[in-house]
């Protein structure tokens, strides 16, 4: 338990632990908890996406609700078709970014980075910024 780890620490000890096997197991400890969490995050972020769906079982029961149902039902294999190309083509706007401006611009040094800013461009949101 991380608290136990913590009562072992000192604060008159460089480093807060008297030796290196206490000091790893508690990094580990706190990796472990951090990754738990991020599931969690994860799996919680997924619920509205249930809510929704259940919605949408609902709208049945309406027939103009139904009807925008039924549209996206029918429109599905062809947004997904969409949405890879999308995907492909933004990723190769995304590499030529950072290749062109990763050097001179934080906003693109990395990919990560680099999606995130080119989706703002994308947007119209960070035009004046870089």
């Amino acid at each position: 338990m991380l608290a136990d780890y913590l009562s072992q620490g000192g604060v008159n000890e460089p480093g807060t632990f008297t030796d290196s096997k206490t000091r790893a197991a508690y990094f580990e400890q706190v990796a472990y908890i951090v990754g738990e969490s991020e599931v969690r995050h994860f799996v919680m972020s997924m619920y509205p996406f249930v809510l929704v769906t259940r919605f949408f079982k609902a709208f049945s029961a309406q027939p103009r609700l139904a009807l925008v149902t039924a549209t996206f039902t029918t429109v599905a294999a062809d947004m997904a078709h969409f949405g890879f190309v999308f995907v492909c083509i933004f990723g190769l706007f995304v590499a030529s970014a950072v290749i062109l401006f990763g050097q001179d611009l934080k906003g693109f040094s990395t990919f990560d980075r680099a999606a995130d800013s080119t989706f703002h461009v994308l947007l119209g949101t960070l035009i004046g910024t870089l």
